[in-house]
Formats: C-alpha cells, sequence, structure tokens
C-alpha cells in the first residue's frame, strides 16, 4: 500500500491565534479562510485546521 496524502484536522478554541502559529513557526500558507474554517497546506504537509472543519468550530 503506498500512501499519498493525508489530512489532520484540528478543533481549537482560538481560530486566529492557532493559524498564526502554524504560519509562522510552522511554514504553512493559508489556502482557504473563513471566520470558521481555515485551510492550510506547506510543500511537504497539509493541515485542516486550525479550526476543525465546518460546523465543527
Amino acid at each position: 500500500m503506498t500512501l499519498l496524502a493525508s489530512t489532520v484536522v484540528f478543533t481549537v478554541d482560538d481560530l486566529a491565534s492557532s493559524r498564526h502559529f502554524f504560519t509562522t513557526h510552522l511554514g504553512f500558507r493559508e489556502v482557504l479562510d473563513t471566520p470558521d474554517f481555515t485551510w492550510l497546506s506547506r510543500d511537504d504537509a497539509a493541515a485542516d485546521p486550525p479550526g476543525g472543519h465546518p460546523g465543527g468550530g
């Protein structure tokens, strides 16, 4: 079996601070940003988060 991709979802209390941490310290960039959901990515990883998923806060 070859794993081609994976997605990690984080549900956090402070979306703005979490997004700032991931983009400032871990090298992620914003792909999509809404008031309740953020999609972050970088060349070797992706995070669906911080913030979790729509409706999950």
